[in-house]
């Protein structure tokens, strides 16, 4: 029984986690918050929508605190002060 529980569990995590290798490609772009969407074009490709974005993610933006936990499934993204994306990791 436990074998199954931890089988299950490895399943469950490897569907449901935020792998950072997919989301590389939105360094260099501009991070949109959900309060500001719909000031803008879902058609620029320049632009990281956040709603657009896996629920189980922590945006880093400077100046502002966070935890240090660590997540591995949690989609780490660290914007700089533009708003620009610099980084996207697990965590």
């Amino acid at each position: 029984m436990k074998l199954n529980f931890i089988i299950l569990n490895f399943l469950l995590s490897s569907v449901m986690s935020s792998n950072a290798e997919d989301y590389q490609n939105l360094v260099g772009k501009k991070f949109i918050e959900s309060s500001n969407e719909s000031s803008f074009s879902k058609s620029d490709s320049n632009l990281v929508f956040e709603s657009e974005l896996p629920t189980n993610r922590r945006i880093k933006k400077p100046g502002y605190g966070h935890t240090c936990d660590f997540d591995e499934d949690r989609l780490e993204i660290t914007i700089d002060k533009e708003g620009i994306v610099k980084g996207v990791r697990n965590g």
